[in-house]
């Protein structure tokens, strides 16, 4: 691997310094957050095919390198300077047989500020077209 073999994906800008980044559990999809010093988070997901399988369910990401738009929340008054993502798991995936409920699970991060604050937030993708 050659240092001219990378080649930029996908680029986003914050109105201050980004603090912190972190990939999602792979259940979610390749999806990325970002914390920054301008108080918001953004995410950025790449497009990918869900497929599922008869005895688990795998997330290929099939095609080109396609994401979609960025979303950007303010997530602190002031400075967000952590951002983590909880993992997708239950007790049964713990001492048992993986369970196929995760995957309904909603996706969920923890972000720490400035501001003296620890917030979890979770994703309730809107019904309004």
């Amino acid at each position: 691997m050659k240092p001219n073999d990378w080649q930029e994906v996908i680029s986003f800008e914050h109105q201050a310094s980004v603090n912190a980044i972190q990939w999602a559990p792979w259940e979610c999809g390749l999806k990325l957050a970002a914390a920054s010093a301008d108080g918001y988070v953004s995410l950025l997901s790449r497009k990918s095919i869900i497929a599922s399988i008869v005895t688990r369910i795998h997330i290929y990401c099939l095609g080109d390198d396609t994401w979609e738009k960025p979303v950007k929340f303010q997530a602190h008054e002031l400075g967000v300077n952590t951002v983590s993502w909880a993992p997708l798991a239950t007790l049964d995936d713990l001492f048992g047989e993986p369970s196929a409920d995760k995957y309904n699970q909603l996706p969920r991060l923890a972000t720490g500020s400035s501001d003296k604050t620890i917030k979890i937030w979770k994703h309730e993708p809107s019904k309004a077209q």
